[in-house]
């Protein structure tokens, strides 16, 4: 009954939304690829919003319903409540007569959990702009696919879906892309590390405060058309965060956008929660937050981070399941538990598949001392609780449903600060 409810809710959504654009006639950039979709979304909607009216998706909408109620400028969904999408229904049909002030320009994440997702989107979706972020190895959703293939070529239906006169922003660094055949009229700019991006990245590291010699954020040079800027994020390890940012810039010259500006718009990127925040924890350490969600590629990402950080202390990972990853699960979480033995001082795991990851690390000659598995997230953060000490560097991760955040939010030197810090901290995620 849910599930057929939620379809009708859907439907009504779509033609709610395809009257509002044909009522209004926005510009859109849609965003999607397997990881940086969100980060890529702020970035480019803190570029964009310079110079235009612009709206981006609320947190994470991605979907059948996130979409259309981002075009229709509703930023809480209605969850449970009847009473709430009915409001919001009726909100929608208001707006096909009447919204003032509706944005020039829409920036959209599009996302794919199962086959025909993107299919069904670009019936009626044709943005001006489609930004690919990056394909994974082993992408999260891959349960309901028949391969990894078949995976990216649903979501490359969105590029193909972009209108004559149109352009693309594909990452220069994937091999996937560069097989990808743009379609006939549209324009196309890349960025990356490659020599050859349209926007390239370079000389990205961590950069520490000199007096205590603690982590404070990340560095990197962005550079296109013989100019070049060095962007600085505080608060963060996220080393590809500089993806997102030149993802942004790109978009940004294509819209009349100089380098120079994207780049002093983006000096206050705000950094989104539960990926590679920085945070103080007790004791004196340092907790890598990256709890929004978790997959192999963004595991590694993260574990290259730790790799690089020079810590007083000892480096500990906590990580829960990585969810969706089909037939890939078993041995996804065994590599990541030979990927932190070669990393991290002491690891422990939180879930069932993570038994896996900690069977690997013993595997890896990782001793029992350092090892340590647990039922649930706020158990693990107990623990860390009594166990960090100054100096030490915490990385926890976890697909959603783990609520790793528990985690984190038990070994924050503030905890009063954990509704203004962490992810998932609405009404709707106590339980």
């Amino acid at each position: 009954m849910k599930s057929l409810a939620k379809k009708l809710i859907a439907s009504l959504l779509t033609v709610e939304a395809r009257l509002v654009l044909f009522r209004y006639r926005p510009k859109i950039v849609a965003i999607t690829g397997s990881v940086g979709k969100t980060a890529t979304k702020d970035a480019v909607y803190t570029v964009l919003k310079e110079i235009m009216s612009v709206r981006k998706s609320a947190k994470s909408f991605n979907s059948e319903l996130g979409i259309p109620l981002t075009i229709l400028g509703v930023e809480e969904s209605g969850w449970g409540s009847a009473s709430r999408w009915f409001s919001i229904l009726c909100g929608g049909l208001i707006k096909i007569l009447y919204a003032p002030g509706y944005p020039e320009w829409l920036v959209l994440e599009a996302g794919v959990d199962r086959p025909y997702d993107m299919a069904r989107l670009t019936r009626w979706l044709s943005p001006d702009c489609v930004v690919i972020t990056r394909f994974a190895d082993v992408p999260v959703h891959l349960e309901f696919f028949p391969s990894r293939t078949a995976l990216i070529e649903e979501k490359l239906l969105l590029a193909q879906s972009v209108r004559t006169g149109g352009f693309l922003v594909l990452n220069a660094d994937d091999t996937d892309l560069a097989q990808f055949v743009p379609p006939t009229g549209v324009r196309v700019r890349t960025y990356g590390k490659h020599p050859e991006a349209s926007l390239c990245i370079s000389d990205a590291r961590i950069v520490y405060d000199k007096e205590n010699a603690v982590p404070k954020g990340v560095s990197f040079v962005l550079a296109s058309r013989g100019e070049s800027h060095t962007l600085m994020l505080r608060g963060t390890l996220g080393l590809h965060f500089a993806y997102a940012l030149a993802a942004a810039c790109a978009v940004g010259q294509e819209l009349g956008v100089s380098l120079s500006h994207a780049v002093s718009a983006l000096a206050d990127f705000p950094l989104p929660r539960g990926r590679m925040r920085l945070l103080e924890g007790v004791q004196g350490s340092i907790v890598i937050d990256d709890t929004y969600n978790a997959s192999p590629v963004a595991l590694h990402a993260a574990l290259l981070a730790l790799r690089e950080l020079s810590v007083r202390g000892r480096k500990i990972v906590l990580l829960g399941d990585m969810r969706e990853l089909g037939a890939e699960e078993k041995r996804a979480h065994e590599q990541a538990g030979e990927d932190v033995a070669e990393v991290a001082d002491y690891l422990f795991t939180v879930g069932t598949s993570s038994l896996g990851t900690h069977e690997a690390a013993r595997r890896k000659e990782m001793s029992s001392e350092r090892l340590r598995h647990f039922d649930s997230s706020e158990k693990a953060g107990l623990f860390l609780k009594e166990f960090l000490r100054d100096g030490d560097a915490v990385l926890v991760k976890g697909s959603q449903g783990m609520r790793m955040e528990k985690a984190v939010a038990i070994i924050l030197a503030h905890p009063e600060k954990k509704n203004e810090l962490l992810v998932r901290q609405e009404k709707e995620w106590e339980k």
